[in-house]
């Protein structure tokens, strides 16, 4: 039976930098690759099929298919269409020894994954939730004012209310740093032997021993590969504005900071 891995984690907390790296160390992350682009200039490396498996079922939910948008949605398990589309990619890849698959909204989604891969194993990743947040904004101040992904109509109307507009995004990104490391957290105490959670400064700064560590945990055929030849400082920016929030979401993340901390394998 095929050994695979999940890497999962919060949109912009490193997880295509991580998948990158254990890429080129000899875990195949699909196929069908998702380009580069302006927000992830060395890659995704998110296999399109499942990222189309994870969309349309969000979009079936009455959700943003970005996975941004949760509506304190509790449960997230795929519908029984999507769980055949996905079935039907997993036999696909079921003639690989090992391979693995990224894609920050199959966060929301691992327990379907797991229901139909009972010995996946599933490598998290979190950021703090201001340098996501921090991220969000650059990414979508870019995406307004600097391409033309929106209409010309609908561009010069997020331009003329983006105040109002990016405040609200940012609880939105805040909503959703809980929601997907919620999820990580109740996934790894549900299948604590089956799950490894690291910040990604650990990964960034103690990689040599964070590869041995998910060698040795599931005995996979991998070749170290120095992660200094792909990670670029400038790309990955931790520059921190403090947003303001409630005291009731400041306090939840604070709390789920807390909990992803106790939970770190290193």
């Amino acid at each position: 039976m095929a050994k695979v891995l999940a890497i999962a984690g919060m949109h912009r907390s490193g997880t295509s930098l991580t998948a990158n790296w254990l890429h080129n160390c000899g875990l195949n992350m699909g196929q069908n690759l998702m380009k580069p682009a302006f927000a992830n200039k060395k890659g995704h490396f998110e296999d399109w099929e499942i990222v189309n498996i994870h969309e349309t079922d969000l979009r079936e939910k009455g959700l943003h298919t970005t996975g941004l948008r949760t509506k304190n949605r509790q449960i997230f398990l795929l519908s029984d269409m999507s769980e055949k589309k996905l079935l039907g990619y997993i036999k696909k890849r079921s003639v690989e020894k090992q391979w693995a698959w990224k894609e920050p909204r199959g966060t929301l989604y691992l327990e379907s994954w797991k229901k139909n891969i009972l010995k996946m194993r599933c490598l998290a990743v979190y950021r703090p939730y201001n340098e996501v947040v921090n991220s969000l904004v650059r990414r979508t101040h870019y995406t307004i004012f600097k391409t033309k992904i929106f209409r010309f109509k609908n561009r010069l109307l997020l331009q003329a209310i983006y105040p109002l507009y990016i405040r609200r995004e940012i609880n939105n990104y805040a909503i959703s740093w809980i929601k997907y490391n919620q999820s990580i957290l109740n996934y790894k105490k549900k299948y604590p032997k089956d799950c490894l959670l690291f910040s990604i400064n650990d990964i960034k700064n103690k990689n040599a021993e964070v590869f041995k560590i998910i060698q040795d945990w599931y005995n996979f055929d991998l070749t170290y590969y120095n992660f200094y030849e792909i990670y670029d400082k400038k790309l990955f920016n931790d520059t921190v504005n403090t947003f303001s929030y409630s005291n009731k979401l400041l306090n939840m993340l604070k709390s789920t900071s807390n909990e992803l901390e106790q939970e770190c394998i290193i």
